[in-house]
């Protein structure tokens, strides 16, 4: 499915519906579209289908049809229900989409397809594991990895799937209730898509997926045997208990299934179940999923007493491993919602093929290994090596280019690296041109850390638009920024904003969550404080952006507003359940805090970073730092570029109380930056107010309040990629990189004149200069006209 379709019907029914329903899944069909939602009254499901069938409400060629779990609908439903319906016909208006036709709704979103040189970096980074991970695999032949795979990765990935399923689709397939058999009743099994589809097979044989098997399995090397693709509809029965490798048609010394859901999963959708230990016993006789399968099983988990696990709901992203001789099934699908999901099936590399012993051992061998007979290496191309991966061929130099540079923030003399398809090596490319004359120095694509690409400051700017926000995001792409952190939006459509050619990355927040109702704000009222999170993590949001203090005459950059005695906007425990509510779906949250008592609640709620923090002290710092572990403290985003214009503005207004405020808040930063990164607390550069303020402004100003160059740069370049989880000069990684003829760190004034721009290795032209009127920094504020 587009991506970018889904999250826009998502936001427009759910502001319809004031976040009452929410779109948990869409998939087209052979008559149109199907929806789930969520509801207050339980799940629905909607279907898009051609006039002239029976249907709810009927709109020129499209008719709506729904079926919910319980009886007729209430006249409380039924009014969300027409809301739900009016949002969506206008929302394929706006979109000039045609429900009815499969090609809009698969083609790829605007952002570049799957994959891009981030999802492959993403796919091939390697992810460690516990010894005490290992050991429980070992112990119970079952392990859960939460986020062991990027969301957005598979979000992207999605549409191709989607694509390929339905191109592999069994004819005339009757409903589920309706098929013959135990197996056929429980899922619709479709297998290696991958294996003819090459964007496919960048997921289901990923690297990272194939070293985390070989390093549970103990293995140096391993094989795919066969990637399942099961899709357990609506209605579709429970799945007889098994074992994978009961039918493999060779002698491995280990396997292991690797098990990812393609949508966030809840019990009612049908999810695994596993008899603990049962690897570590013989072998139950029976290779069939079927009736028979589930009651032999049954009475053996009796017999020999394992415990029985349920998988708890998964997140995207989430993978359950178990073992091949692990005991599994799984529940029925008692929602409204198909569960789409991927077994990947890895062998131990080294395999023998032994002598079939029963018909579906036959099959899968002359299928998969045709010509290989017994005593033959278990190798085909139907069962690659997938690690380590074969080595890929050389690109050619067209796709391919050269640096010569000194790196950072490391580097003290140049070194060589090439971009190959998009992505960093050191591995020389014969032939690779060079994109610029040897010397210099290259750091990590700069990260705007609080920026704001879909901003309205009147109802006329089409700040929802995609093409508003791509303009943005050239602008930004111009000054070297390659990653940006959105932090308020006029609109969700900023989610759906995936990776495109030339063009920063980002990681969004969509709309903000606050009390108040101006423009373009939606109230949130503390006790609807966590349900607004929720709904902001379930739009695909990677961070929530609250506001942790306010002040009811906010104007915006024309009237900031903002002072030293705003109110504190939520209750300590109201804020801290909303924020641990989404941190258990691995949703991060942005506090914005001018005043003390603002920045206090928010800390003790435990947000991942401080926005402004002009009000804090020694003491907040100081609990800023006391986590242990650094990669868990809370950041600071000073936002000090801001200062000179909010000072400007606030004296053209008279404003005397407000202008001493910004005076001894910026006196109070140039101490309280320099103590905080001594605590070890990450400060990140962001610029707040873009194009008006740029990151080479931000530095400068971090630099002028006391922060040494080095630190200065690194918050917005190697610092804040690493706080942010995104990879900087690595082998392999997306080739996001500026490069200077002058040492930054020596000469900070150089961020503001790039030399080279690189995108995920497409070149962006530089346009800092001209992007903005000339600005003073805080320290000249004196020296305007």
């Amino acid at each position: 499915m587009n991506l970018a379709v889904e999250r826009a019907l998502a936001a427009a029914v759910a502001q319809r519906t004031g976040d009452r329903w929410r779109l948990s899944d869409l998939w087209p069909t052979r008559e149109g579209l199907a929806l789930a939602f969520d509801t207050e009254g339980g799940p629905l499901e909607l279907r898009v289908v051609a006039a002239g069938q029976p249907a709810y409400r009927t709109v020129g060629p499209r008719a709506y049809q729904y079926r919910s779990g319980g009886a007729s609908l209430a006249p409380a439903q039924r009014q969300l229900l027409d809301a739900a319906l009016d949002a969506l016909e206008a929302a394929f208006a706006a979109a000039a989409l045609d429900p009815l036709d499969p090609r809009a709704l698969t083609a790829p979103s605007d952002g570049a397809a799957f994959p891009s040189p981030r999802h492959r970096a993403h796919l091939a980074a390697p992810l460690a594991l516990t010894d005490a991970q290992r050991a429980a695999y070992r112990a119970d032949g079952h392990f859960l990895l939460r986020g062991a795979l990027d969301r957005e990765v598979l979000l992207a990935a999605r549409p191709d799937v989607e694509v390929a399923l339905q191109r592999a689709w069994p004819p005339d397939l009757p409903p589920p209730s309706r098929r013959p058999d135990a197996y056929s009743a429980a899922f619709v099994q479709v297998t290696n898509l991958g294996l003819d589809d090459p964007r496919v097979r960048a997921l289901a044989h990923a690297p990272r997926l194939a070293r985390l098997a070989a390093d549970l399995m103990g293995v140096p090397a391993v094989r795919v045997f066969c990637e399942d693709w099961f899709v357990k509809e609506p209605e579709a029965a429970l799945t007889p208990w098994h074992q994978d490798a009961v039918c493999y048609p060779f002698d491995a010394a280990a396997s292991v299934t690797a098990w990812l859901p393609l949508q966030d999963t809840s019990p009612d959708m049908g999810l695994l179940r596993f008899a603990l230990g049962s690897h570590l016993g013989p072998p139950v006789d029976i290779e069939n999923i079927c009736d028979a399968s589930e009651a032999l099983f049954t009475q053996v988990i009796a017999q020999r007493g394992p415990s029985v696990r349920h998988l708890p709901p998964l997140r995207l992203g989430d993978v359950s491993f178990h073992d091949g001789w692990t005991f599994h099934g799984a529940t029925p699908n008692r929602s409204a919602t198909p569960r789409v999901a991927l077994a990947l099936h890895f062998f131990a590399n080294g395999a023998r093929v032994k002598r079939p012993t029963t018909p579906t051992m036959q099959h899968l061998l002359a299928s998969f290994g045709p010509g290989l007979s017994p005593g033959d290496p278990a190798s085909s191309p139907a069962w690659p090596r997938v690690h380590p991966p074969a080595p890929a061929a050389p690109a050619p130099a067209a796709q391919a280019f050269h640096l010569r540079a000194t790196l950072l923030p490391d580097g003290q003399a140049p070194v060589d690296l090439w971009v190959r398809d998009g992505r960093l090596t050191f591995d020389p490319v014969p032939g690779a041109p060079s994109l610029a004359p040897p010397g210099g120095f290259v750091c990590a694509g700069l990260v705007d850390a609080h920026a704001h690409v879909s901003w309205a400051h009147d109802a006329d700017t089409p700040a929802h638009a995609a093409a508003y926000m791509n303009d943005m995001r050239a602008l930004y792409a111009g000054s070297g920024v390659t990653l940006l952190r959105e932090l308020g939006a006029s609109s969700d459509a900023v989610l759906s904003l995936g990776d495109a050619p030339g063009l920063p990355r980002v990681h969004a927040a969509g709309t903000c969550v606050l009390r108040s109702d101006a423009f373009s704000f939606a109230a949130t009222p503390p006790d609807r404080l966590r349900d607004a999170f929720l709904a902001r993590a379930h739009a695909g949001a990677r961070w929530v952006k609250v506001f942790a203090d306010w002040t009811d005459d906010f104007g915006g950059k024309e009237r900031p507003g903002f002072g030293a005695d705003d109110e504190v906007t939520y209750p300590l425990p109201v804020l801290a359940d909303a924020v641990a509510a989404v941190h258990a779906l691995g949703v991060r949250v942005a506090a914005h805090a001018f005043t003390r008592a603002g920045a206090q609640v928010a800390l003790e709620a435990g947000v991942d970073s401080l926005e402004h923090g002009w009000g804090l002290d020694e003491p907040l710092i100081d609990q800023m730092a006391a986590d242990p572990t650094p990669g868990r403290r809370t950041a600071w985003v000073p936002l000090a570029g801001i200062a000179m214009s909010m000072w400007q503005k606030l004296r053209r207004d008279g404003d005397a109380d407000r202008v001493a405020w910004v005076e001894r808040s910026m006196q109070r930063l140039a101490h309280l930056i320099p103590y905080a990164h001594a605590r070890g607390v990450p400060i990140l550069a962001g610029t707040d107010w873009f194009p008006e303020v740029t990151v080479a402004d931000e530095v400068d100003e971090l630099i002028a309040l006391g922060l040494s160059p080095d630190a200065a740069v690194g918050a917005a370049s190697w610092t804040a990629r690493a706080y942010l989880g995104e990879p900087g000069l690595t082998e392999g990684a997306p080739a996001d990189l500026v490069l200077f003829r002058r040492d930054p760190r020596l000469d900070p004034s150089v961020l503001a004149a790039p030399d080279l721009i690189l995108l995920a290795g497409q070149r962006v032209r530089p346009s800092t200069a001209g992007l903005r009127p000339h600005r003073l920094p805080w320290r000249r504020r004196h020296e305007q006209p």
